[in-house]
């Protein structure tokens, strides 16, 4: 959830590593001891017992088989795998290879060695390309290093061969992962159509269609894997909140332009408010992504609650935001009367957000989207300034001031004061970004925390600079213009 701060200034239940771990483990039990067939299946003309208790053939190929019953997999697919290039047309030996490299593979996924399974996963792949498991352990080993929209394509081409449940499932929860939530919706309704749907898998198609905006979806689902495990706390907390969030929306309506459809209480005063809203809206849609060089990918919802209360109770938004964006923008009707200035700033804020998210995904600093965000409100933040020449001119009060690397989660657990001062830091920081690496260079690295890099890699790559030299040389900038000296 991302806040935009009121007053003066504005402002995953995620995929679990273990159970892929252990599907992974089973799959390469299954294969290494023919519990299932693999690719093509056994050579031609025997049955899997006598597969498993034949004599070994003779020379290099046979020392290939002993090694592998001895679980020296690495070498006796080396082994088996130059036989292979040898003998291009014995599909037996093919499949004793493949597996070997399978059990390799697991060897190193259980090490966490993911590097070094992707450095030998094509070559295991070549094989049996019509297989899906080498395209699994793949995109497992991705996840592992963080590459998402890598691993979500690997999944995409293991689904292309099996139809196993646990395959879909780990696609589905690369979709939740990436934030593709229509994707994610048709990958879990797949699986229930199988009725191979676990409770997880509910919960998570619930999730995704809430995301979504489709609150009747999301609370059928919730309602479905609660019939299957009916006291799971988890389950009954995301049920009550997309059922009170539907209760306070059901009797809204809707209104959409090219880019918006905003939901608001019919009466003359929220209707006025709407068109005002969606008006300011376009302006923010023009300004943010002629910045960011970035277009919402489908319409942007937005909705319009008509009391801070009730703002509240349906967005979970903390007491000191004016505005909240955590899939949807969603915002209060005015309880005080604030100039048509503050409300375009709130809804850039606001906006910013959605395409930071489009932009670099869930995995983008709190300090980098709530800095950028307040930037794009197009106006300097007068406040800020005196408030962190106050904290850091101040040596009881510096303390308080956070180095970025803390500043990765989210503020809005924060209590009011200490969140005005986080938002200031992370409004000084990105100001320093900006000037020096420019707007373009604030994209790429959000392209690549999607992408799965590390926040503080994706940080030395745009600027040249890991965290501590990074903090060392904005706070140095900042000291100057506040004419403190050193810190």
């Amino acid at each position: 959830m991302l806040a935009c701060l009121t007053g003066e200034f504005y402002d995953g239940n995620m995929v679990s590593g273990g159970w892929a771990k252990r599907v992974l483990l089973l799959a390469g039990v299954l294969v290494l001891f023919g519990s299932v067939p693999v690719a093509s299946g056994q050579p031609p003309g025997r049955s899997r017992g006598e597969a498993r208790t034949a004599a070994h053939p003779p020379g290099q190929v046979g020392e290939g088989y002993r090694l592998y019953d001895q679980k020296r997999f690495l070498e006796a697919f080396e082994i088996l795998d130059a036989a292979v290039r040898d003998d291009p047309q014995n599909r037996a030996l093919a499949v004793k290879a493949y597996t070997a490299g399978l059990a390799h593979l697991l060897e190193l996924y259980k090490a966490k060695q993911y590097q070094e399974v992707l450095n030998l996963v094509d070559h295991v792949t070549v094989l049996q390309p019509n297989d899906y498991q080498s395209y699994f352990a793949k995109g497992r080993a991705q996840q592992g290093l963080k590459l998402h929209e890598d691993a979500m394509e690997s999944f995409r081409e293991a689904k292309a061969r099996t139809q196993k449940p646990f395959v879909r499932r780990a696609l589905a929860n690369s979709h939740v992962l990436l934030g593709n939530y229509p994707e994610a919706i048709e990958s879990f309704e797949e699986i229930v159509s199988t009725g191979k749907a676990t409770p997880r898998d509910l919960g998570r198609l619930g999730r995704s269609y809430y995301e979504s905006g489709d609150l009747e979806g999301a609370i059928a689902a919730m309602n479905k894997a609660l019939a299957i495990t009916p006291g799971d706390t988890n389950l009954i907390a995301a049920l009550n909140k997309y059922s009170q969030e539907y209760g306070v929306q059901s009797d809204y309506s809707s209104d959409t332009n090219v880019h918006f459809t905003v939901l608001f209480e019919n009466t003359p005063a929220q209707r006025e408010l709407k068109e005002m809203i969606l008006r300011l809206l376009e302006n923010a849609y023009d300004a943010v992504t002629r910045d960011l060089s970035t277009y919402p990918d489908s319409l942007v919802q937005v909705v319009i609650y008509p009391s801070k209360s009730v703002y509240r109770e349906a967005s979970d938004a903390p007491i000191w935001s004016a505005a909240v964006y955590n899939g949807k923008i969603r915002i209060p009707a005015r309880e005080t009367k604030i100039s048509e200035d503050q409300l375009q700033r709130i809804l850039q804020h606001e906006f910013t957000h959605l395409l930071v998210d489009q932009i670099g995904g869930r995995r983008v600093p709190t300090w980098v989207n709530e800095g950028l965000a307040q930037i794009e409100e197009g106006r300097e933040v007068a406040w800020a300034k005196p408030l962190l020449r106050r904290v850091l001119g101040n040596r009881n009060l510096r303390p308080l001031f956070r180095d970025l690397k803390d500043l990765e989660g989210s503020f809005t657990s924060l209590p009011k004061d200490q969140a005005r001062i986080v938002y200031a830091e992370s409004y000084f920081a990105m100001k320093f970004m900006i000037d020096m690496i420019g707007m373009w260079g604030v994209t790429s690295m959000l392209e690549d925390l999607k992408e799965g890099t590390p926040p503080e890699d994706a940080l030395r790559r745009a600027t040249g600079y890991y965290y501590e030299r990074f903090q060392d040389k904005w706070v140095e900038k900042l000291m100057a213009e506040f004419h403190l000296g050193n810190r």
